[in-house]
């Protein structure tokens, strides 16, 4: 038995144009900020921590003198120390891993998928 389905075709049109536009945008180059790359809806999904800025606090690579958490301080973090604290304290087993990971969610945010 067939199934017959009734798709309206400038909904649908309508629909295709503005994913296209997304894609436009998206496939723009971006300068996104930390907070934007790592909400803390990803870092609570995705980790033990709250927010980006205690999971990289709670990998004790971070002077505890230093109250702020600058580019540079993390910048210096060694990159074998802090993929063990990812892989010890999240569900990906890199640094490089997990930032590939928020951006993908980050792009299916701006085409509208989540």
């Amino acid at each position: 038995m067939p199934i017959k389905v009734d798709v309206d075709d400038r909904k649908l049109m309508k629909g295709l144009k503005d994913l296209e536009r997304k894609l436009k945008q998206v496939e723009e180059k971006h300068t996104i900020s930390f907070e934007e790359l790592f909400p803390p809806s990803f870092t609570r999904k995705y980790t033990d921590a709250k927010n980006m800025y205690e999971f990289i606090r709670n990998s004790g690579l971070i002077p505890k003198d230093k109250e702020n958490i600058t580019q540079e301080l993390f910048e210096n973090i060694p990159d074998k120390e802090f993929d063990e604290h990812v892989k010890s304290h999240s569900r990906f087993n890199s640094w490089e891993e997990m930032q590939s990971a928020a951006v993908k969610e980050w792009t299916a945010k701006r085409l509208g998928f989540k």
